[in-house]
């Protein structure tokens, strides 16, 4: 059998970390394709591994921008697709051609969220989301298959869309074997001073979804009450106002600081070196910074949206992201008490344990051999 990857977008972070560990076990016998064709620009196709069963394919237009994957797209997509293939699987959420069987993923909560949505104001990213959201809406509607990281995602657009219940399947993503480092040993508040900060940590981009500006606020009236505690945000400006107020809120701090263009390789290193974790978005698929916090056995303070319930259960300490007064309660919740630090990190360490991709890579391979598999039956009846 033969499987055709749609990757002919570069996608998130979180997109190519995906597709790039599932296929380092393309060559595991649960894996029954022959061959894979791994449709995209070069720059994702040299992130992927190589072996003898991936092939890896570009075009000139998939390698010079936007306009260059929208003509692809529109003249040469079923042209290069529509040959000898067993399946499509479209890790992005965005095949729409009448081609089948294919296989849907959803990736991305914003666009089935109106009210995250309008935390854009009017912009350029709100219209691009309303535009995916067609997209995926087209491609999930008429896929064959269609993957879930969640059940939230699942149930929620289950309710939004008119979707054929058969053939869905939750498949969590994994977490890679290198963030693992069992839970430290908790220390007493006395022993943190001004050159020993308690430290804790949020990687996100800057969105406005992610609510830093209210994480900032309570972080300084925890500071203001003479707690030594250090804050440290990782992640890209994708908003310029956001990227301002942040800029203008932490500018005369020397314990509040953000860090831009940090490779992934090296963002175990800060989850290794800080002392707790604290994730407040209020619009998730499944997160994987929050879970790749859990296997790094740290004491989580999380968001109380959905679904972060779902995978850090009573694994943290819950706080609601759209007010800076209950993060400051959770934050000295948390840092007040090491007997709950220590139940904390262990109880979400322990949990971490159940993501891994070698069984995310297993359970989308059986899934889009079986989809393959209705599919030829059908045919041939």
């Amino acid at each position: 059998m033969i499987l055709i990857i749609d990757s002919i977008t570069n996608g998130s972070g979180g997109y190519k970390r995906h597709l790039s560990e599932i296929l380092k076990y393309s060559e595991y016998d649960f894996c029954k394709f022959k061959k894979i064709i791994v449709w995209g620009p070069n720059q994702l196709l040299n992130l992927l591994p190589s072996n003898q069963k991936i092939i890896k394919r570009t075009h000139l237009l998939l390698n010079i921008g936007v306009l260059g994957f929208f003509l692809f797209n529109l003249f040469f997509k079923k042209r290069y697709f529509n040959k000898d293939y067993d399946c499509i699987y479209s890790p992005s959420g965005s095949f729409t051609l009448n081609l089948h069987p294919y296989v849907s993923m959803s990736r991305n909560m914003l666009m089935f969220d109106e009210v995250e949505q309008k935390r854009f104001g009017i912009s350029i990213q709100r219209v691009k989301l309303k535009y995916i959201y067609y997209v995926n809406k087209k491609s999930f509607e008429n896929s064959d298959g269609l993957i879930f990281l969640s059940n939230y995602a699942k149930n929620k657009i289950n309710n939004l869309l008119n979707l054929d219940l058969t053939n869905q399947r939750i498949i969590n993503h994994g977490i890679s074997n290198n963030f693992q480092k069992e839970p430290s040993i908790q220390k007493d508040l006395y022993e943190f001073n001004y050159f020993n900060p308690y430290k804790l940590l949020y990687i996100s981009h800057i969105f406005p979804y992610k609510h830093h500006l209210n994480v900032i606020k309570a972080i300084q009236q925890v500071q203001l009450d003479g707690y030594n505690i250090h804050f440290t945000i990782i992640g890209n400006s994708f908003s310029k106002s956001l990227s301002s107020k942040i800029e203008s809120e932490i500018k005369d701090s020397d314990k509040i600081v953000w860090i831009q263009d940090v490779p992934i390789n090296v963002i175990r290193d800060y989850f290794h070196k800080c002392n707790a974790f604290i994730f407040a978005s209020t619009c998730e698929n499944m997160p994987n910074t929050l879970i790749e916090a859990m296997s790094s056995g740290l004491p989580i303070l999380s968001s109380n949206f959905d679904p972060m319930k779902e995978f850090l259960e009573d694994g943290g300490v819950y706080f609601n992201p759209l007010s800076s007064n209950s993060i400051y309660n959770s934050i000295k919740e948390l840092i007040d008490n090491k007997k709950l630090r220590e139940k904390l990190s262990n109880k979400s360490y322990s949990l971490s344990k159940k993501y891994s991709w070698k069984k995310c890579a297993e359970e989308t391979f059986n899934f889009l051999h079986e989809i393959a598999l209705i599919h030829k039956q059908k045919s041939n009846q």
